[in-house]
């Protein structure tokens, strides 16, 4: 049976998950480095996000498939919301960002993160 996602966030929230750190999506060449204010900015911008995962953190389907046949035969889980850079993993509806747009140095960078269950909320409408 399928867990709604109320019950979903429930459980996620008690399991304390690790959240994302700026040096989990990338790493910088030698002798290239960023200021504290970077640092801080990208500290506190990816915080909001799960470390970067092949599964969905809700039901386990995969979320970006490894090639454009995956995605085209439907395996990949990710699927765009209304709001441009937003989506969600199909299957159980669980939230993530694939575009993330002037974070201090990051001009444009597409990847897919998950939310991290400490910045979700179940409105009544959704319980």
């Amino acid at each position: 049976m399928k867990q709604s996602l109320a019950k979903t966030l429930k459980r996620l929230k008690a399991e304390n998950l690790l959240h994302c750190a700026w040096t989990d999506v990338f790493t910088l060449k030698d002798g290239e480095g960023l200021t504290e204010t970077d640092q801080a900015t990208l500290t506190e911008y990816f915080g909001h996000f799960l470390p970067p995962r092949e599964a969905c953190v809700g039901c386990g389907g995969i979320l970006v498939g490894k090639n454009i046949i995956e995605v085209a035969i439907g395996v990949a889980t990710f699927e765009w919301g209304l709001v441009n850079g937003e989506g969600h993993c199909r299957r159980c509806r669980w939230p993530a960002r694939a575009y993330h747009r002037e974070v201090g140095p990051i001009t444009f960078l597409n990847f897919v993160l998950q939310y991290h269950p400490d910045e979700l909320e179940i409105t009544a409408k959704e319980a």
